[in-house]
């Protein structure tokens, strides 16, 4: 009878330490995937202006925040509101403001970029739906890796300037 009780103490503290491992192990990827993550991309406080029915084009205001060490270059953006989404800043030109695409736009390691009125931003072309106050859609950012950013953007007021609060 106390050899079977060895035995079983034996198979426990080896069960034990197996389950111990594992552990281990699922805790150094959790940490590894968690660091990985929060290297990436960050889009704060994304909103969007509501514009007027029939209206082509809109715009989305952000702050983009490179969590990594590396610079990020952002090649594409997409939404299912828009037709096509480009990234542009307002530049003034022989006196006149003029908007221009950014292609790619470079986030340095450890910085952010702010999206503006008046400055840079995500230009929505050929609406595909009214942007209504209190609506939200998402907002897609892709890398030149190829790794997506998805966001949620709040629909302020029209000439809305920073960041609406969420009606709750």
């Amino acid at each position: 009878m106390s050899i079977f009780r060895t035995a079983i103490f034996k198979r426990k503290k080896i069960k034990s330490a197996k389950n111990s491992s594992n552990m281990l192990i699922l805790f150094v990827q959790f940490v590894f995937v968690s660091s990985s993550y929060a290297a990436g991309l960050e889009v704060e406080n994304a909103f969007a202006r509501a514009v007027a029915p029939g209206a082509p084009m809109g715009a989305i205001y952000a702050r983009l925040n490179n969590r990594g060490d590396q610079a990020l270059e952002i090649t594409r953006v997409y939404s299912e509101v828009a037709g096509m989404s480009e990234i542009h800043e307002s530049v003034e030109i022989d006196g006149m403001m003029r908007m221009r695409q950014i292609d790619p736009l470079r986030i340095p390691g450890s910085a952010y970029i702010d999206l503006l009125p008046g400055g840079k931003h995500i230009m929505l072309m050929r609406l595909q739906r009214q942007l209504k106050t209190g609506d939200s859609f998402v907002v897609v950012l892709v890398d030149s890796k190829g790794t997506e950013y998805k966001a949620d953007v709040l629909v302020g007021g029209f000439g809305q300037m920073t960041m609406p609060t969420p009606e709750k």
